[in-house]
């Protein structure tokens, strides 16, 4: 029979074995894709120089649907074997069984034998002529999903992932068929008493008995002597033994560990992935205890499972290499130690998979469990915590969460507090959404759907930017729809925040805004504080007014000199004194307020001002302060703001210990009994940096007419233990005949 038109499912079957065109397996097992097309066939496999992929199909030709394995050219299938699998009902292929009245048979794998056992089982076979379909377009429909399904989403490129996801190919394959699903079809037209059942094996394969006259090259049973490697169905589904074995049963070298290191940071540079894929794989070999190849494995996989997969594999053994005493030892500071990040890589990387697919509970523990470890939180996971933890309605988690770090001024903390408070019904959450809005003001664009949310996340992203603010959104948009009225609320206030910017750019002076802060301040501090905090603005004026000119741009320049001019004419014609007229702070708007406060603790306190030391650091805290203020009230935006804090956290770290070692180091110059007399050519003044402090000797660095020049200093031990690398000193310096001294001293600054 050579019937290519039919009336129902199972009525005619047609069976294909065929060589891949492209695939093979490597000698290190890796499923490899050659774009040169094989010319190999079935009639030739044993020629084949390589071990190249041959499938095994069954197609209905009713309705499409088939059924298939995977074997290769050195470990075939036997015919009668997967002729059983495919007709069999107890597989987990369940969309295809049945013994079909009639199938195809190919001339190049057909044989006397397989035609004698078909018909004693109950199935006529046929060879076809030309004009029968020849189900091409599975094969090359199967070559294309190994190629977009295992090679570019996958990161396990081996045969047994062909088993791992062999549903998703037959969805997407026999789900969009033309006609429509091909599974529902060949179920909804099987005549009358279909799918028959197929016998148990051993009958089946009995009706099989190989002839010496047989001239197909293929096995047709397990016992057919004409070939010795044939395997089962189906085939084995495992793994390489460093995705699967039991960790406990694997042995440790931190020799080995190291080495793989190595290697796979050659998987990190590398940009062609395919070929990064396999360098982690060979780190895998030489240890499987390289968690970072797994790592960047789950990285570049597309599939969450598989991403799930091979990071919980890296985690047990990031932890197994670490080991619990060691874990318990460094907690607390776990990133400072390099050794530990593949393992808070690896944890990261599961806790996004458990994020990303909604599986919050777990998600939260792992992010918890970083944070413990590592305080610091250099991954940022801090800011899913938040959204994982509002989603979850656990407010006591989160109020711990927000008093370690919910004084950070970015976005993601700034609306995850704001939505927390709002949540509770807290007067504070309009202040802190005020901030927020400042911190970037695109955020309610996206939530809202003003703006359309991109398919994919901007690889990097810019503070106030809307690629900041996609970032954040894309993780806590459902927290906040989660949130009744929540996002009614934000633009409320987003009303709010453009209405204060607008009153905030009319016109109002450096001189206003900074004794609206004091005013402000002024309700909730005590009066010795105040006058302390008034002391620092009146300094930071000062400074503003003797250096921020240097700063102003040429049409800013223009506008202060005609003013100045204006002023000193004015001041002569009435013959007032007018030095205290703070022009620079009464002609300018506050944002000029940040790079000059920058400039007041930098170089005006260190150099201009004989304060205290209580004055140096309450400094630091008002200008810090006064930054905060300025962004939360719209006046400046979060650069500014980053700058400020930055100064201030460093001013108020070195300004002390500035004036500590000032105080040790005029002392010693007073107690010191120096030779008031050498040779000119035997000093050296100049503002030097200190680059190198070793106990008793300062190394200094300043540069001359000739050049870079480096001095070893030898100071009393006391002064070195106080002086730090990075900090400037204006100095007069002898040689004697013991080595470069100090002589004199002026003002040390950081």
């Amino acid at each position: 029979m050579n019937k290519t038109e039919v009336d129902c499912s199972n009525q005619i079957h047609q069976l294909m074995v065929t060589v891949s065109r492209h695939f093979y397996v490597s000698q290190k097992g890796i499923l490899t894709y050659q774009d040169k097309p094989f010319t190999t066939k079935i009639n030739n496999y044993q020629n084949a120089k390589k071990e190249l992929l041959v499938y095994y199909i069954v197609i209905d030709r009713y309705s499409g649907n088939f059924i298939f394995q995977v074997a290769t050219t050195k470990q075939l299938f036997a015919l009668a074997d997967f002729l059983h699998y495919a007709w069999r009902q107890d597989k987990e292929e369940k969309h295809f069984w049945g013994l079909p009245d009639y199938i195809a048979i190919p001339k190049a794998i057909s044989s006397p034998s397989l035609f004698v056992g078909l018909k004693q089982v109950g199935v006529t076979p046929f060879t076809p002529t030309s004009g029968f379909p020849s189900g091409g377009h599975i094969i090359k429909a199967i070559e294309d999903h190994l190629w977009s399904q295992l090679l570019f989403r996958s990161t396990l490129h081996f045969k047994a992932s062909i088993e791992i996801y062999k549903t998703d190919f037959y969805d997407v394959i026999l789900g969009l068929a033309s006609r429509g699903d091909s599974r529902t079809i060949w179920k909804e037209n099987l005549p009358s008493g279909q799918p028959n059942d197929t016998p148990i094996h051993q009958e089946f394969i009995h009706a099989f008995k190989t002839k010496e006259s047989d001239s197909t090259t293929l096995p047709l049973t397990l016992g057919d002597k004409s070939t010795n490697i044939t395997t089962r169905i189906p085939p084995s589904t495992e793994l390489p033994h460093y995705f699967v074995a039991p960790v406990k049963k694997l042995p440790f070298s931190e020799t080995k560990l190291n080495e793989a290191n190595e290697i796979n940071n050659q998987a990190w540079e590398e940009d062609d992935i395919i070929k990064g894929i396999k360098i982690a794989y060979q780190a895998l070999e030489a240890s499987p205890f390289c968690a970072d190849a797994l790592n960047y494995l789950s990285l570049y996989s597309k599939l969450y499972s598989e991403k799930c997969f091979l990071s919980k594999r890296a985690v047990l053994v990031g932890k197994e290499a670490l080991g619990e005493l060691y874990i318990k030892e460094n907690t607390g500071y776990f990133w400072g130690l390099l050794e530990t990040r593949p393992y808070m890589r690896a944890l990261q990387g599961l806790a996004d998979c458990y994020w990303h697919t909604e599986d919050l509970k777990p998600a939260a523990e792992i992010y918890q469990e970083m944070l413990k470890l590592n305080p610091s939180d250099n991954q940022g996971v801090r800011y899913h915590l938040g959204n994982i933890l509002i989603l979850l309605d656990r407010r006591e988690e989160l109020d711990d969460l927000l008093k370690n770090y919910g004084e950070e001024e970015s976005c993601f903390m700034l609306y995850t507090k704001a939505l927390h408070l709002y949540r509770l019904g807290s007067a504070d959450a309009t202040k802190i959404v005020q901030r927020a809005i400042a911190s970037n003001k695109h955020v309610y664009e996206y939530l809202s759907g003003e703006e359309f949310m991109p398919y994919r996340e901007p690889e990097h992203y810019c503070w106030g930017e809307p690629s900041e603010a996609i970032c954040y959104v894309s993780d806590a948009q459902e927290a906040w729809e989660k949130s009744p009225d929540s996002i009614e609320w934000l633009n409320k206030n987003m009303q709010t925040f453009q209405q204060n910017l607008m009153a905030a750019e009319q016109e109002v002076t450096i001189e206003q805004v900074l004794q609206n802060f004091l005013e402000e301040q002024s309700s909730h501090l005590s009066k010795t504080t105040y006058r302390k905090y008034e002391t620092v603005i009146e300094l930071l004026e000062a400074s503003m007014e003797r250096y921020s000119y240097n700063y102003l741009e040429e049409n800013d320049k223009q506008i202060f000199d005609l003013c100045l001019n204006d002023q000193f004419n004015k001041a002569l014609d009435e013959e007032e004194d007018d030095d205290d007229n703070n022009l620079f702070c009464r002609l300018f708007g506050p944002t000029k307020i940040a790079s000059g406060a920058v400039e007041f603790l930098s170089y005006f306190l260190p150099h201009k001002v004989g304060g205290s030391k209580d004055l140096l650091k309450k400094s630091a805290t008002v200008i810090k302060k006064l930054g905060q203020w300025l962004f939360s009230n719209g006046y400046i935006d979060q650069t500014d703001l980053e700058r400020i804090t930055e100064e201030a956290i460093n001013a108020g770290r070195e300004l002390p210990a500035i004036n500590d070692f000032e105080v040790a180091l005029f002392d010693y110059l007073e107690e010191t009994d120096i030779d008031a007399e050498w040779d000119e050519e035997d000093e050296l003044e100049d503002v030097f940096e200190v680059i190198s402090v070793k106990p008793g000797v300062l190394t200094l660095e300043t540069y001359g007419a000739e050049g870079k020049i480096e001095l070893a200093v030898k100071v009393p031990q006391k002064l070195s233990k106080m002086c730090s690398v990075g900090w400037q000193m204006n100095l007069l310096l002898v040689k004697t005949k013991n080595g470069w001294i100090i002589a004199e001293a002026g003002r040390v600054s950081y």
